[in-house]
């Protein structure tokens, strides 16, 4: 099987400067190049992701440009991702999708290398799908713990709070990517932030 190398291209301002303070850091950028050249040079004969999201799908969309086939693995009946993202992911010839279906176990080769994963649908059909290798777009886990018993948070642990990123405990905040949005960008939750501080700072004024 194909060797793949999963690269994350992270375009923010901390990824590209590196260790400068100020603009972008040319050696970081041409690392940048030569990662992904470096995964079009490999080649993917199956990719296998995992996940129906934005994520996932963008992610399987990709990889069907690179590979001879990519597997959508998706535990709802339908995707969830934008329509445009459908879209484009339904529009590549060499996408198959299993819906209704959640890997119950990766498999691995006689060199312990992960050949595959088995996944079960929900009649409780069992199919092995082989790989070169698995992408998890499954979720993110908000690291909320500390406030969960404040019943400020939905079941998935995100916060809930309003545009003024208030909670529904008075005098409690909420900003970034711990909030319930629709998008979760470095962007979005610094404005959060500001947001959160001017109607937190309002807030103490009002008691005084």
């Amino acid at each position: 099987m194909a060797q793949y190398k999963r690269v994350l291209l992270k375009l923010s301002g901390e990824s590209l400067m590196g260790d400068k303070q100020y603009g972008i850091d040319e050696n970081r950028l041409d690392d940048y190049a030569r990662q992904i050249k470096e995964v079009a040079d490999m080649g993917v004969q199956v990719g296998i992701v995992i996940g129906g999201g934005n994520s996932g799908v963008e992610e399987a969309a990709y990889l069907a440009t690179l590979g001879k086939k990519v597997v959508v693995i998706q535990d709802l009946p339908t995707l969830t991702a934008d329509q445009k993202a459908q879209d484009i992911l339904k529009s590549r010839p060499n996408v198959e999708f299993r819906f209704n279906s959640s890997v119950t176990k990766f498999l691995l080769d006689e060199n312990g290398k992960m050949k595959g994963v088995e996944i079960k649908n929900k009649d409780g059909k069992t199919e092995d799908i082989l790989g070169d290798g698995a992408f998890e777009y499954i979720g993110l886990i908000p690291v909320t713990d500390m406030v969960k018993d404040l019943g400020i948070a939905n079941k998935f642990g995100y916060i809930e709070a309003n545009d003024k990123m208030e909670t529904k405990v008075p005098g409690i905040f909420s900003a970034g990517d711990v909030n319930v949005k629709q998008i979760r960008q470095v962007v979005t939750a610094t404005a959060d932030g500001a947001i959160a501080v001017q109607n937190a700072l309002k807030y103490l004024d009002d008691l005084n």
